[in-house]
This record gives C-alpha cells, structure tokens and sequence, in this order.
C-alpha cells in the first residue's frame, strides 16, 4: 500500500512526506522529520507537521510515504 512504518525506516530529513498516526484519533497530514537539532529546528528529534500547532512526539506518527509526484502543467504565456 505504500506506507512504510517509522519502526522500519525513517525519510530523508528535513524531505515533505504524507504521514499518518494517532493522537486523539487517526490522522494524516504532511509533514517532514527533523532528526536532531540544526539550522532550523532547535529542538528535538521529531516530526514537524503542517496542520498541526507544534512538533510531534516521534511516538504520534506510525508511517509514512512519499508524496506523489507533481502534476505536469503547461502555462500559457
């Protein structure tokens, strides 16, 4: 199905990925994991998720998958 669990690998750092997880419930969302303190986090390891108001626990998000591919589009000039 495409989902591969945190457990078993994790994506690129820093690399927007669709994620899925639990918090209160079920979740999906994108996001992006920041493995340890850098340039533009200076927290710790975890997930950084777009619809969310903070950064995650590594705990909440369970898998993840690559975003698909961009659509081509022709603009017209």
């Amino acid at each position: 199905d495409g989902w591969i669990p945190v457990g078993e690998r994790l994506p690129e750092h820093h690399v927007e990925v669709l994620v899925a997880g639990v918090d209160r419930g079920p979740f999906q969302a994108v996001g992006m994991w920041h493995g340890a303190a850098d340039e533009i986090f200076d927290e710790e390891p975890g997930w950084f998720i777009w619809n969310r108001p903070f950064t995650y626990r590594p705990d909440f998000v369970t898998h993840w998958r690559p975003l698909p591919p961009l659509p081509v589009v022709e603009v017209e000039e």
